[in-house]
């Protein structure tokens, strides 16, 4: 099979979300850098610091019963020339499963094969969650 190049971060994240809908998990790990560095923190707290561990744990969520659909909204983004984040609300279906919406930070980073996500973060949001953008001007410290 031949390496995906993402030309933009939001292709990535696309790509992300294709292949968990589709079940494939070959296309979800596409989108994960093949660099050492690499996080994923899931809502139930565990923290994946490794590729293996990674793909185990997306196999292991893949392979259940229940299909699993998640829907997400891109709440605000910031991009440099080789990093991208972006801050996500993001709804979790599932036929046999808890339900559930939660807040996801994706770290992407350019490299040879263009846009790869190297971090995701991904937390319960609450049944009492309401997203709150600031506005007007921001002052960075």
């Amino acid at each position: 099979m031949q390496t995906p190049i993402f030309a933009t971060p939001e292709d990535a994240e696309i790509a992300f979300y294709k292949a968990v809908n589709h079940g494939n998990l070959s296309d979800l790990l596409a989108v994960w850098t093949e660099e050492e560095e690499v996080l994923c923190l899931h809502p139930n707290g565990t923290l994946l610091s490794s590729l293996e561990g990674i793909r185990e744990s997306w196999r292991e969520i893949m392979g259940g019963q229940a299909k699993l659909q998640l829907h997400f909204r891109r709440v605000s983004y910031w991009r440099g020339s080789l990093i991208a984040v972006h801050h996500l609300l993001e709804e979790l279906h599932s036929a046999q499963e808890a339900s559930g919406v939660f807040r996801v930070t994706h770290v992407f980073m350019r490299g040879a094969y263009g846009w790869r996500m190297v971090c995701r973060h991904s937390s319960p949001a609450g049944n009492d969650f309401v997203m709150r953008q600031e506005v007007g001007k921001r002052t960075l410290h």
